[in-house]
């Protein structure tokens, strides 16, 4: 056996080689999927959770300027937007002199279940049960699981609750590793309200 021919490799060597880089690009590719999925869920995860912060941010930036008895401020997302009037000027004084004139201090929020859509209009007309001319409907996000859940807490108190479940694709069973979901919750008072 000359030296030339000692130094091939064999069948069996070439086969174990194979088999170990085949186990390490396994491995690797394990490694690569996992990683891929944990920032899809993230990503899903920290969207939902934006929209459903900003619907709750919104709010209570609104729905803080509420003025009137407590009886006047009914928030609600069944069938037709609720719509509350606001102090737009920040004096304290519910100012709408006209009824008429009304829609100019009241604004509305609307969930439309078709779309799992949260809507909100700043000039919104209640004899006609639509958004004045002077405003539109704007989205405020579009990820919303069920209409918010709003408590009045009766009519002793000055604030309400809200919360809101979001999920990345509302019309799937939510909670899962592809789509997330996420409640927040906030008391959201309104100092403008008397308790009659």
């Amino acid at each position: 056996m000359s030296p030339r021919a000692s130094k091939s490799v064999t069948l069996l060597e070439l086969l174990i080689s194979i088999v170990l880089i085949g186990l390490v690009i396994l491995g690797l590719s394990n490694i690569e999927s996992f990683c891929r999925n944990q920032l899809l869920t993230s990503d899903r995860r920290l969207k939902v959770q934006n929209e459903a912060s900003f619907v709750l941010d919104h709010m209570a930036k609104h729905i803080g300027k509420a003025i009137g008895d407590a009886q006047n401020y009914p928030v609600n997302f069944n069938a037709n937007p609720g719509s509350i009037i606001i102090d737009r000027n920040n004096n304290g004084v519910r100012d709408v002199i006209d009824p008429n004139d009304e829609e100019r201090y009241r604004i509305a929020y609307w969930y439309i279940q078709a779309a799992h859509t949260v809507s909100y209009c700043s000039s919104y007309d209640t004899d006609n049960n639509q958004c004045d001319a002077a405003g539109s409907w704007e989205i405020l996000a579009s990820h919303i699981k069920n209409p918010p859940d709003i408590d009045t807490h009766g009519d002793e108190t000055n604030y309400i609750s809200v919360n809101i479940t979001a999920c990345w694709d509302p019309t799937r069973t939510c909670g899962t590793i592809n789509n997330p979901e996420t409640t927040l919750r906030s008391r959201i008072i309104m100092p403008s309200v008397s308790i009659r």
